[in-house]
């Protein structure tokens, strides 16, 4: 962002208590200018996809482990800008979100604008089409269904 000449930036931050996700400080920094990368890989063989942006980061990868107690194998992607990631190569944009893994959740707690291309059609885009809520943070977001245990329903509720 404190680079960019050619384009308007923004520097979006949170107030909300969010973890240092561990050992991901390298791959930000690395990959970020990329516009979307994998943050957390699947174990093994990936049979689908979270992505997120922000501070929804933080539940994807947290859905990913409960995911893989269930037994499925999930990649986090993060995303946080849809107009960097579309600059890169297609061999990149398949490496982040390949073409064969079409059952995505799409995590994103503003508009659902944009996200339908990458979510797929056969995938889920967890947004706000609305107003937000008023009360404590916390709340608000369990209220609008942005809970680990939604994203694992919406993920396990898709028909791919």
């Amino acid at each position: 962002a404190l680079e960019s000449k050619d384009r308007p930036t923004l520097l979006a931050l949170t107030r909300q208590s969010l973890p240092v996700l561990p050992n991901t400080e390298k791959l930000a920094l690395e990959n970020v200018e990329k516009g979307a990368y994998v943050l957390s890989p699947a174990q093994e063989e990936a049979e689908g996809l979270l992505i997120a942006t922000g501070s929804e980061v933080q539940l994807a990868v947290e859905a990913q482990k409960e995911l893989r107690e269930k037994g499925h194998d999930v990649a986090v992607v993060s995303m946080p800008s849809f107009e960097l990631f579309e600059l890169q190569s297609d061999e990149y944009k398949e490496s982040v979100l390949p073409k064969h893994l079409t059952k995505r959740v799409a995590i994103e707690m503003g508009t659902p604008f944009g996200w339908d291309r990458y979510a797929g059609t056969d995938g889920k885009i967890m947004a706000i089409d609305r107003f937000g809520a008023s009360g404590k943070g916390e709340e608000v977001v369990e209220h609008l269904g942005f809970t680990v245990e939604n994203v694992v329903d919406e993920y396990l509720a898709l028909d791919c």
